[in-house]
């Protein structure tokens, strides 16, 4: 007997059955007349679920979660599982599926740029098949684990710390813990060590690195250093003392500029009663440090804008800072030039608007009227009725 046949198969994932069989004779001799019925059968049936998902190791500024999830079940086979990373369950919007074979673990790498917020993400796993029919996923979600606290600080939970109160801030740790003490790390790998900074997290869009509180003083002068210059210069006081009555300083030019990420300096006064007099706070963009060491010299450093506290009624036309270190700019008036420390001034600084000497040093915000709120270092009568803060982000 011989047979001969020929198959066509024109379905994608389909699976062929030969029914083969010869015919038998009364006799029970073959007969020479055989038949063949070929028939296929598709696989519409995705596979199940997987059993479950456990996830491991949230709790880092890494952000390195491991899934771990049980095996799905199919028909024709389950040919492997894809993972995906989103901020709704099955969603795929911070890391697209992606497939990963037959597998039933994934660690993610490297997401800490990714996950900004402190909100819920879903961790999501699917099956396929041989016939590439995709099941449903099944997900875990993962909040963030907030930051955990040293010595009265706060850092993050793996004991790293951020360069900045603004990377706290936007960091998927930060739960909301909003004003005070933190644990930074300037430089980073640098070698440098951390300190403690006050970071304010409420203010005008948060994340802002206080680096400096100057205090009420009949002669806006400070309870250390000699004037401005080394003041700015140097580390001074504590950032857990930042009363009408405390002088403060976080460090010098390099740490200011390491913390500096978002090009923004904010300047505010309060009464001795803390009252702040929000009318004449302002914001000055300006990607480097402001108060790098001056001597002998009024600078007049460029800015990008200078607007009010909330960001806005922004001037951007010809607007100077004026920093002199270690003397003044008489009468606080924009055009004039520097004057020497003498035996009394040492220090001053305000920003000036259009190069128009009619306007005194920051006059854009608020009453501020010759040396008043300049906070000019020596300078008596009412320049010291109020105390200062400034900071950067």
């Amino acid at each position: 007997m011989r047979l001969s046949f020929k198959i066509i198969v024109t379905a994608v994932a389909a699976f062929v059955f030969l029914n083969l069989g010869c015919n038998k004779n009364p006799l029970g001799d073959d007969s020479q007349d055989s038949s063949f019925s070929p028939g296929t059968s598709f696989d519409t049936q995705a596979p199940t679920a997987p059993a479950s998902i456990v996830l491991s190791g949230v709790a880092s500024t890494t952000m390195t979660p491991t899934a771990t999830w049980g095996d799905s079940t199919d028909d024709s086979g389950v040919t492997g599982y894809e993972v995906a990373l989103g901020t709704s369950q099955g969603g795929e919007e911070v890391q697209p599926y992606s497939d990963l074979g037959i597998t039933n673990s994934y660690q993610f790498s490297s997401l800490s740029p990714a996950l900004t917020t402190a909100t819920a993400f879903f961790i999501s796993v699917r099956a396929k098949d041989e016939a590439g029919n995709i099941g449903e996923a099944v997900s875990a979600s993962f909040y963030s684990p907030g930051l955990a606290t040293s010595n009265g600080a706060f850092q993050y939970p793996d004991t790293t710390f951020a360069v900045s109160c603004l990377e706290y801030l936007n960091s998927i740790s930060y739960n909301s813990e909003g004003d005070g003490l933190y644990w930074l790390d300037p430089d980073g790998a640098g070698g440098n060590s951390e300190l403690k900074a006050h970071c304010d997290m409420t203010r005008d869009g948060g994340g802002w690195t206080l680096f400096s509180n100057r205090r009420i003083h009949g002669s806006n002068i400070e309870s250390c250093q000699t004037g401005l210059n080394s003041f700015f210069q140097n580390a001074c006081g504590s950032p857990d003392l930042i009363t009408s009555a405390d002088s403060y300083s976080l460090g010098n030019t390099s740490v200011r500029e390491n913390i500096l990420s978002s090009g923004e300096w904010l300047f505010v006064q309060f009464d001795g009663s803390d009252v702040e007099d929000s009318d004449d706070a302002f914001i000055i963009h300006h990607g480097s440090d402001l108060f790098f060491t001056s001597t002998g010299v009024l600078n007049r450093t460029a800015v990008t804008k200078v607007c009010d506290i909330n960001n806005s009624n922004c001037d951007s036309a010809g607007v100077e800072f004026l920093w002199a270190g270690d003397g003044y700019f008489s009468s606080a008036r924009c055009n004039t030039g520097y004057s020497p420390a003498g035996v009394t001034y040492f220090g001053n600084y305000g920003y000036c608007h259009n190069g128009n000497a009619n306007y005194n040093a920051n006059s854009l915000f608020g009453n501020r009227d010759q040396y008043v709120e300049t906070k000019l270092w020596g300078h008596p009568s009412g320049g010291g009725a109020y105390y200062e803060r400034i900071f950067l982000r």
